[in-house]
């Protein structure tokens, strides 16, 4: 992406970097805490995957083949 990616970023802005529809993977919420984790998928098989948490923001980021 042309903008890195921040943790007080919501879903809405990473999509709009990233480009599209992040893919909704898994959603759990334990004592009250919600977290969502999607992932963004390339067709040669890169990725990266975002968990947002109760906020609404991201909270984490791993990435795989991506430069």
């Amino acid at each position: 992406p042309a903008e890195p990616l921040f943790r007080s970023m919501t879903y809405d802005q990473v999509k709009q970097i990233l480009g599209s529809e992040g893919r909704l993977s898994t959603q759990t919420e334990i004592m009250g805490i919600r977290s969502s984790l999607y992932t963004w998928m390339n067709s040669g098989g890169s990725n990266i995957v975002i968990t947002f948490g109760s906020e609404g923001t991201v909270d984490s980021k791993t990435q795989f083949g991506l430069k």
